[in-house]
C-alpha cells in the first residue's frame, strides 16, 4: 500500500461507522481486487505463517505500529499493519486496525484478494488449521477465547497414577468417561441426547482439578476451560453463548469449569441453563464442573438429573490414603533418612483433618528444612514439628479471632448521663435519618 495515511486518516472516525469507513478506504486503495472483513477469533494467520503454510512479510511503506513484547525473549507484533501472504501460487494482503472502545481494545481485519473464491479459501484454510488446536489449550476469559500452551503443558504433565483415592474411584470415574465417549450410537438409538455433565465437589486441596487435567489428557479430546463469563460489553448471555457455539462446532470435547458457584451468577444464572439444557444440542459435549460450596449452587442446577446427572465428591484423605502420600514421597529422600512403618502411622494419625495440598506442604517444607538445618538429621521430628504448626495454622483460618461488634442501635460505648445519653441517641437517629434521605 502506497498510501501510508489509510489507516491514520480513519482512527479518528465515531466507532460505529469506522469499519465501513475503513471497508470503502481499502476498496478505493485497491479497485481491482476482493476486499472482505474478517469477523472469526481464530484466524491466526500469523501463526498459521509460523507453522510455514504460507510465507508472511509486513508491508514497508504502510502505517505499522509495531509493539514489542516479551516471553522468554524479546519478540515483535503489529497492533496496526498490513500483511503480504504467499499461499498456494496465491497473494493476498492481510490489513489489520487496532482502536480502542467503551468496551476495550479492538482489532479487525480485512484480507484483500484477487476474488472472493481465493479469500474465503484462504481464510478457511486458516481458521480450519487453527481449530485443530495443537499444543494448546483455549481458555475463555473478557469475552473472547486465548490459546494457553502452560496449561496445555499441564495438562500432559498430569497423571492419574500419581493421584492417590480411594480404592476403585479413580477407575470408575475413567471408566464412566471413556464409556460415554464410545455410546454414541446407542444413544442415538434410545433417541437420548449424547452429552453428559459431572460435577466434581469436596472440600479443597483434594485432587478435583488433578484429576481434571490427567483426565483430558488421557481422554484426548479438545478441551475448552473457561475463567470467566463476563464480557466487555456487559451483557451477560454474549460469553455464554460464544462458548457454547464454540463447543458444539469441535464436538466430542470437554467442557471445564473450575468453582462453577462462581462462575454463575444471579444475573446469568437463565443463560446458563439454557445453554447447558436448553433447545439446542449440545451433542459430544462434556460439561465437567468443579465446586467446593455445593451449598452455594443454584437447586436448579445442583438437583436437575439432566444438567449434572453424576455426582463425585472428593473428601478428605483417610488414615490410609494418608499413610500412603506420605511414604510415596519419602521414596526420594535418601535411604538414611527414610521413614519406618512405626513412624509411618504416627504421621498418619498425627495428620487427621488434612488435606492432600496440606500434606504436600507438609512434605516439602519438611524436605527444605531437612536440608537446611544441618544439625537436625531426623525428618521424622522434622514432620512432627511441622505437623503441628500447620494444624495450628489450619484452626487459625477456621476460627479466626471473632471481628469487633458494631454497638446496637441507641447503644453507647461507654457509660453517660442518662439525659446526655438520651440527647445522643436523637442526634444519632437524626442523622441516620437525613443520611437515608440522601
Amino acid at each position: 500500500m502506497t498510501n501510508d495515511k489509510l489507516i491514520s486518516d480513519h482512527v479518528n472516525t465515531p466507532t460505529p461507522f469506522l469499519t465501513h469507513s475503513l471497508q470503502k478506504a481499502i476498496e478505493a486503495t485497491y479497485p481491482d481486487q476482493h476486499v472482505i472483513e474478517t469477523a472469526a477469533w481464530n484466524f491466526d494467520f500469523e501463526a498459521y505463517a509460523e507453522a510455514e503454510l504460507c510465507k508472511l512479510s509486513v508491508e514497508p511503506d504502510a502505517l505499522n505500529y509495531e509493539v514489542l513484547n516479551f516471553r522468554k525473549s524479546a519478540y515483535r507484533t503489529y497492533n496496526s499493519a498490513e500483511f503480504t501472504i504467499e499461499w498456494q501460487d496465491k497473494s493476498f494482503n492481510v490489513i489489520r486496525v487496532s482502536y480502542v472502545t467503551d468496551c476495550g481494545p479492538q482489532a479487525k481485519h480485512w484480507i484483500v484478494g484477487e476474488n472472493p473464491k481465493s479469500c474465503d479459501s484462504f481464510f478457511e484454510a486458516v481458521c480450519t488449521w487453527c481449530d485443530e488446536l495443537r499444543g494448546v489449550i483455549l481458555t475463555f476469559s473478557n469475552g473472547y477465547w486465548q490459546r494457553s500452551r502452560q496449561l496445555y503443558k499441564a495438562i500432559q504433565s498430569a497423571s492419574l497414577d500419581s493421584l492417590i483415592m480411594p480404592s476403585g474411584m479413580k477407575a470408575e470415574i475413567l471408566s464412566d468417561f471413556t464409556r460415554f465417549l464410545a455410546s454414541e450410537e446407542n444413544y442415538a438409538k434410545y433417541r437420548a441426547p449424547w452429552k453428559r455433565g459431572v460435577l466434581f465437589t469436596g472440600p479443597p486441596g483434594n485432587g478435583k482439578t488433578h484429576f481434571i487435567r490427567a483426565l483430558v489428557a488421557q481422554l484426548n479430546i479438545p478441551c475448552f476451560y473457561v475463567k470467566s463469563f463476563e464480557t466487555r460489553d456487559q451483557l451477560d448471555n454474549t460469553g455464554i453463548q460464544e462458548v457454547y457455539r464454540t463447543l458444539r462446532a469441535t464436538s466430542p470435547c470437554i467442557l471445564v469449569l473450575e468453582d462453577l458457584d462462581s462462575l454463575i451468577t444471579d444475573r446469568n444464572r437463565t443463560y446458563f441453563l439454557n445453554e447447558l439444557d436448553g433447545f439446542e444440542h449440545n451433542h459430544g459435549v462434556i460439561t465437567v464442573a468443579t465446586t467446593n460450596h455445593p451449598e452455594k449452587l443454584d437447586p436448579a442446577i445442583l438437583e436437575r438429573p439432566s444438567r449434572f446427572d453424576q455426582k463425585w465428591f472428593f473428601g478428605l484423605p483417610e488414615s490410609g490414603q494418608r499413610s500412603e502420600y506420605i511414604k510415596s514421597w519419602h521414596q526420594v529422600l535418601p535411604e538414611s533418612t527414610r521413614l519406618n512403618k512405626k513412624q509411618l502411622e504416627k504421621l498418619a494419625e498425627a495428620t487427621g483433618g488434612f488435606s492432600y495440598a496440606y500434606l504436600k506442604e507438609l512434605c516439602l517444607v519438611s524436605a527444605l528444612k531437612l536440608v537446611q538445618d544441618k544439625k537436625e538429621k531426623s525428618i521424622f521430628k522434622i514432620l512432627k514439628k511441622q505437623c503441628k504448626l500447620l494444624k495450628k495454622q489450619s484452626q487459625q483460618t477456621q476460627n479466626p479471632e471473632p471481628a469487633p461488634v458494631a454497638n446496637p442501635v441507641g447503644e453507647m460505648p461507654f457509660e453517660m448521663d442518662p439525659v446526655v445519653a438520651a440527647k445522643a441517641r436523637q442526634i444519632w437517629m437524626r442523622q441516620q435519618r437525613a443520611t437515608r434521605q440522601v
